[in-house]
Parts: C-alpha cells; sequence; structure tokens
C-alpha cells in the first residue's frame, strides 16, 4: 500500500510540476485530466463531448470554474472546442491537442512523440476539432517541421475539401516561408564566406548592418586585439538588447571593448568567455568612456567601419 501510495505521489507531483511550468493551474490540470481519462486509445480518437456539467460534477469545480478553464487552455493551444449550435444544453465538442498532454506530465497517447514547436495557431487549432489523433499527430507534425500534410491523413481528414483546402493552405505558407528564410541563410553564409576571404566581417546594430575591416582593425589598433572577442561582446550585447548598438555608438563600442581586452583588470585577467560576458554586461548598465583609453583607440576604430551597402 505505501509503495502504491508513494507511485501515485510522485506521479501527481510530476503532473502538477509540468502543468505549472506550462502556464496551467490546477484547476486547468484537472479539466483536462477529465477529459482525458475518457479517451478510448484503441479507437485512435481525441474528442470528448463532455459538457461543462458534467466536468464540474467530475473535478468537483464549479460550472464557471471549469468555463474559465476551457477559455485559457484553448487560448493555451491545448484543446480546441466547438458548439455546433450556439445555444445552452446543446452538445459541445472538445479535441485535445498534443501539446496538452506534455502540459500533464504525461506521454501522447498512440505511440508518437511531441514534435518541437508542437502548438499549433488558432486558425488551424480550430480545424483539428474533431479530428481523429492520426490528422491532428499529421498536422502537428506537418506544422513542426514545415512541411505539406501526409496523404495518409488527407484520406483521413473530416470536413470535406474546405477544411483540407484551409489546412493545406496554412501548411504550405509556412513551408513556403521556412524556403524563403531557407535562402536568406545561405545568403547569408555564402557572404560571410566572401567578407572572410576579403578580411571583412559584418556587425548588426539596431539600425542596420555595419562591416568592419579586420584585417585594418589588427593592423591600425595600438595594441594588438584579436577582433573575435570584440565582435563576441558587441553581439552579446546585441542579443540581449537590440538598442544597445547603434550605429551612431559603434564607433566608441569597438574602440572601448578593445581596449578594456588589453587595460581593464576585470576583462583583461579573465579567460575568453568570462571576459565577454563580463564586459557587455558592464558596458549594457553601467559604463562611460574609460578615464585612459587612448584617442588612437577611437582612430584606428573609425578608420574600419564602414556600411555594408558601400563595402559590397
Amino acid at each position: 500500500m505505501t509503495c502504491t501510495y508513494r507511485i501515485e505521489l510522485e506521479a501527481a507531483t510530476k503532473h502538477f510540476s509540468s502543468a505549472s511550468k506550462a502556464g496551467i493551474g490546477t484547476n486547468d490540470a484537472q479539466v483536462l485530466l477529465a477529459f482525458m481519462a475518457g479517451l478510448d486509445a484503441e479507437t485512435g480518437e481525441l474528442t470528448s463531448d463532455m459538457s461543462v456539467a458534467d466536468v464540474s460534477k467530475i473535478t468537483t469545480l464549479s460550472y464557471d470554474q471549469v468555463q474559465r478553464s476551457l477559455k485559457k487552455l484553448r487560448t493555451l493551444g491545448m484543446i480546441t472546442r466547438r458548439q455546433v449550435i450556439k445555444r445552452a444544453g446543446e452538445t459541445a465538442f472538445t479535441t485535445i491537442l498534443p501539446c496538452a498532454f506534455e502540459a500533464v506530465g504525461l506521454k501522447t497517447p498512440y505511440g508518437t512523440s511531441m514534435p518541437k514547436n508542437g502548438h499549433l495557431p488558432q486558425e488551424l487549432a480550430d480545424l483539428m476539432c474533431t479530428q481523429s489523433w492520426l490528422v491532428v499527430d499529421a498536422v502537428t507534425t506537418a506544422w513542426s517541421e514545415h512541411q505539406p500534410l501526409s496523404a495518409e491523413a488527407i484520406s483521413d481528414l473530416r470536413g470535406g475539401p474546405i477544411v483540407l483546402e484551409r489546412i493545406t493552405r496554412m501548411l504550405n505558407q509556412r513551408y513556403e516561408a521556412s524556403m524563403q528564410d531557407l535562402e536568406i541563410a545561405v545568403a547569408q553564409v555564402e557572404l560571410a564566406e566572401e567578407q572572410r576571404k576579403a578580411g571583412l566581417d559584418t556587425i548588426h546594430t539596431a539600425d542596420g548592418d555595419m562591416v568592419v575591416d579586420v584585417a585594418a582593425f589588427e593592423r591600425l589598433c595600438p595594441v594588438a586585439v584579436d577582433w573575435q572577442f570584440v565582435k563576441d561582446v558587441i553581439t552579446t550585447m546585441h542579443a540581449r538588447n537590440p538598442l544597445s548598438i547603434t550605429k551612431a555608438n559603434i564607433r566608441n563600442r569597438i574602440a572601448e571593448a578593445a581596449y578594456a581586452r588589453i587595460a581593464l583588470p576585470f576583462v583583461k585577467d579573465k579567460a575568453w568567455s568570462d571576459g565577454v560576458r563580463l564586459l557587455a554586461r558592464q558596458m549594457e548598465t553601467k559604463w562611460s568612456k574609460p578615464t585612459n583609453i587612448w584617442p588612437s583607440w577611437y582612430t584606428a576604430a573609425d578608420a574600419v567601419i564602414h556600411r555594408a551597402a558601400v563595402s559590397a
């Protein structure tokens, strides 16, 4: 008895820990589990016609509490719900979506795994109402992996040509967008390689990209500094706060980061990653022009930066 109790306690702890991470509360988790309890693994269905009143009795939550949880779960993309006739007493269908199982610490049903980015946009999620697990799983996977819908899922789809057209359109738009992103990424890699061969590098600012002549930087700096350290500091700052690096301040940031690496104790005596992290944080928060920095650092920075369009 004690062993069984411990296993059940561990399972419950896991469920509610997962729910908290997913942004749902105890009431929401109870409502989800109430619907899940009625699923039949042998039929491959995810839809329940339990009413709000039914769920209220099962969970001992009030009618209003169940309604609030249903609204929240739908907003979070964990369920989709449809009532054919918008009238009190008419049957409503609630379909559990894959990400809901992970939210309460359960494996997805029917032996499939939860894909990355398995949350569907609201319009697409709504089209999953009353669909089988085969279709819901296939659509979720297609969305996550930027792929078209499989022929098997199409043959099992409910709702006719209109539903198929809407699902296909959204998946195709996502696929086409991912192909465009891939083309842009490839072009950026090719450009970076061309720049590297030419001794150039690109840095991002809040108002556009800038190009740095790395060879000139290493030649003109008063003391030898590895350009990659300076870039890592600037890149870290830009990633944390895209407005922190601008075309107006980039010259100062380059000069001062380079000087700090060879002159300021809290940077020069640190390992590479620690130095980058500490200097980026300091330059983001409490930073002013170093007291003893030589003007030649700013002169060097002025000479090596220019607009990407000019260098191209």
